[in-house]
C-alpha cells in the first residue's frame, strides 16, 4: 500500500480534536460519501483518544435487528431497552475515560444507537460514528430510516462534513507523494479522474500511478508510455471516459494529462481521435499521424467494417495539418464519404462538408455541395467553409460564422473545438468588419484550443501550394456522389448564396 498522507482535512482535523478534549462533548458524527475518508476519520478519532487515556470500544453494524451492533459486548439473555444497556456498558467501562467507535452507523440497528445516544448523555462517555446517505435499492418499497438521525439533535453535536478533495488538494496529495511540485493541469486532470474521492486516488496510487509521471521544468506531469512499460490498471477509474469529457469541454490541457492515463490503461483506441488531435494541437503532427498507423484494426470497428466517422474525420486533420498534405486528406473524406451505406447518408453529407472546410481554410475554393444539413455538425462544416472562402469579405464571413455557432449550439458536436475556433474568427471578421467586439469576445478569441486551432490553420495556410488546386479539381459530379451539382466553383471573392 502506497503511505497516505492526510491532505484536506484540516478544519475537520481540529474539530475532532477538540470535541474529544472536552470531557462532556455531544456525539461526534462523520458525514460524508463512500471514499471520502469517513473510515480515516475514525481511525484518527482512536488514535487521539488513546493518547487520552480512553478506553475504545469498537463496534460494526451486524444486521438491523434490536441491539444487533452490540452482540458479544452486552451480557446474554433478553434483549434490554436502550437506558439499561447503557448502564450495562458503563459499568463495564470500570470508571475509564470511554468512548465508542461505529462506522458505517447509517447500517446499524436503531436500539444500538439509541443505546449509544443514552450512554453519550451521561457524560461519561465520548461517541463517534461515522455514516452516509442511505440509498434505496431496487427492491426497496420504501428507503430504511437512517438510525443515527437520533443523534443529529443533540446538545453539543459536532458534524463534520468530509467533502471530495479539491484540485489544491489533490496537487498537495501528489506533491507529496512524488516529493515536488505537481503541474495544475496534472492534479487538474486526476481531479476530473476520481472526482476527488481519496479512496480512488489511493486506488491509482496503489495501481502505480506515481511511476507514471516525470519531472519536466521542474513540476511533475504525466508522461506517455513506452511499449515495455507495464500497464496501470483500468479498474480503478476510466481516463479514457474523463478524457472525453474534458474534450468536450475544451481542456486541452486536461484533456492531455487525461490521454496519457488511458495510454497507460491501454486505452489507446478509446481516445484516439481525441489524443491525435491533441498531439496535432501541440505541433507533434508526424507523432499523430504514426500513433493512428499504430491502432489495431480493431480500433477502427463500429458495428461494420467503417472506422467511426470522428477517426476518419482525425486521420483526414492530421494528413492536412500534421503532415502538410490536404489533396490527401480531401482524398482520405472523398472515399469515405462514397463508401457510406446508403442508410449512413449524415455520415456522408458529414465527411463532403468536413472536406470542404478543409480545402477552404488551406486556400482552395469547394464547389457547391449541396449537401443536406439536417444534421447539425454537417451544417457546422458547411458554414464553416463558407466563411473561410469569405475571409475577404467580412460582412459575409460574419453571417456565416453565425450561422455556423448557431448550428452549433444547444446540440451535441464532436467537433466541439471548432466552435471555439469560429467564435475567435468571428470577433476578428466583426474587427475587419468596423463593427464592435466585446471585450468577452476578444477574451474567448484566446481561449488555449481557439487559439491552438488559429496557429494550426495558420501554418497551413502558409505552406499552401499547387498540391490544394489539384484536391479542389478532383470534386465528383453528381453521378458520383448520387446527388446534382449544378453550381460552379466560386472564385475567392465570391461566396455561394445559402
Amino acid at each position: 500500500m502506497t503511505p497516505w498522507p492526510q491532505v484536506g482535512r484540516t478544519e475537520q482535523t481540529a474539530q475532532l480534536t477538540s470535541a474529544l478534549d472536552r470531557p462532556a462533548s455531544g456525539p461526534v458524527v462523520i458525514s460524508g460519501a463512500p471514499g471520502t475518508g469517513r473510515t480515516s476519520m475514525l481511525r484518527l478519532a482512536v488514535t487521539l483518544a488513546e493518547r487520552h487515556g480512553y478506553l475504545v470500544l469498537r463496534l460494526r453494524p451486524r444486521g438491523t435487528g434490536a441491539m444487533a451492533a452490540l452482540r458479544g459486548v452486552l451480557p446474554p439473555g433478553p434483549v434490554p431497552a436502550p437506558e439499561e444497556a447503557a448502564r450495562t456498558l458503563r459499568m463495564l467501562a470500570g470508571g475509564r475515560r470511554f468512548m465508542v467507535v461505529l462506522d458505517d452507523a447509517h447500517l446499524a440497528d436503531h436500539e444500538t444507537l439509541l443505546t449509544l445516544r443514552a450512554l453519550n448523555r451521561s457524560h461519561t462517555t465520548a461517541l463517534v460514528v461515522s455514516r452516509t446517505a442511505i440509498t434505496r435499492g431496487e427492491d426497496d418499497p420504501a428507503p430504511r430510516p437512517d438510525p443515527t438521525d437520533c443523534l443529529m439533535y443533540e446538545r453539543g453535536l459536532v458534524h463534520l462534513v468530509l467533502p471530495p478533495l479539491g484540485p489544491r488538494d489533490v496537487a498537495e496529495l501528489f506533491t507529496r507523494l512524488v516529493g515536488g511540485p505537481v503541474r495544475q493541469a496534472t492534479a487538474a486532470a486526476l481531479h476530473a479522474l476520481t472526482g476527488g474521492v481519496p479512496r480512488r486516488l489511493h486506488e491509482l496510487a496503489d495501481a502505480g500511478l506515481v511511476r507514471c509521471l516525470a519531472e519536466r521544468r521542474g513540476r511533475w506531469e504525466m508522461t506517455e508510455p513506452g511499449p515495455l512499460d507495464p500497464a496501470l490498471p483500468r479498474e480503478a477509474a476510466d481516463a479514457a471516459a474523463a478524457a472525453r469529457r474534458a474534450w468536450a469541454c475544451l481542456g486541452l490541457d486536461q484533456a492531455e494529462e487525461l490521454c496519457r492515463v488511458a495510454l497507460w490503461q491501454r486505452a489507446a483506441s478509446d481516445v484516439a481521435d481525441v489524443w491525435a488531435v491533441v498531439l496535432l494541437l501541440r505541433g507533434r503532427g508526424k507523432e499523430a499521424a504514426a500513433f493512428l498507423d499504430s491502432l489495431p484494426p480493431s480500433a477502427a470497428a463500429d458495428g461494420d467494417d467503417a472506422e467511426p466517422a470522428r477517426l476518419t474525420f482525425a486521420r483526414a486533420l492530421v494528413t492536412a495539418f500534421g503532415l502538410g498534405k490536404p489533396s490527401e486528406a480531401a482524398d482520405l473524406l472523398l472515399l469515405r464519404a462514397l463508401a457510406a451505406r446508403p442508410d449512413r447518408d449524415s455520415r456522408r453529407d458529414r465527411h463532403l462538408a468536413q472536406r470542404a472546410w478543409i480545402l477552404a481554410v488551406t486556400g482552395a475554393a469547394e464547389p457547391e455541395a449541396n449537401l443536406d444539413r439536417g444534421d447539425r455538425e454537417t451544417a457546422l462544416f458547411v458554414h464553416a467553409a463558407q466563411a473561410a472562402l469569405a475571409a475577404d469579405l467580412p460582412q459575409q464571413a460574419v453571417l456565416h460564422l453565425r450561422r455556423a455557432l448557431a448550428v452549433s449550439e444547444g446540440c451535441h458536436v464532436e467537433s466541439a473545438w471548432l466552435p471555439a475556433y469560429l467564435r475567435g474568427e468571428l470577433t476578428g471578421a466583426l474587427a475587419r468588419a468596423g463593427r464592435p467586439v466585446s471585450a468577452a469576445a476578444a477574451d474567448r478569441a484566446q481561449e488555449p484550443v481557439a487559439a491552438a486551432v488559429a496557429a494550426m490553420l495558420r501554418g497551413a495556410r502558409a505552406t499552401a501550394g499547387p498540391d490544394l488546386r489539384e484536391a479542389a479539381a478532383a470534386v465528383p459530379n453528381g453521378a458520383e456522389t448520387g446527388r446534382s451539382r449544378t453550381a460552379r466553383t466560386p472564385a475567392r471573392d465570391e461566396v455561394p448564396a445559402r
